[in-house]
């Protein structure tokens, strides 16, 4: 099952749908479920972490962070990209599942 987070994030225009003609307006965007793997790793923040760094660190990709987030939905707070210091988070291994699916669920936005 996918979850639909209250990020709204993604600008759409339509030139082709009347009701949208010359106006912008914003969607949801569906991030998948991201389970545990024996493969994850975790990590223990500290002072100053942000997810996008983590993401950068892991990845070498900051756009990378929302794998991050939803993989700790019981510690990551939904409203800010940094963290607390002392948190033990999982970081996902098996990015390429994710992000298929990821695109499989927003393919439509």
């Amino acid at each position: 099952m996918s979850e639909r987070l209250p990020i709204i994030n993604r600008r759409n225009t339509s030139k082709s749908d009347p009701r949208y003609r010359g106006k912008s307006y914003y969607s949801q965007i569906i991030y998948p479920n991201v389970p545990p793997s024996d493969l994850d790793t975790y990590v223990v923040t500290r002072t100053g972490d942000r997810l996008e760094r983590i993401s950068y660190e892991a990845y070498g990709d900051i756009d990378l962070w929302w794998l991050i987030a939803v993989a700790n939905p019981e510690i990551i707070k939904r409203d800010s990209l940094m963290l607390k210091p002392g948190l033990s988070i999982r970081i996902p291994y098996d990015t390429e599942a994710a992000i298929r699916e990821y695109e499989r669920l927003n393919q439509n936005f």
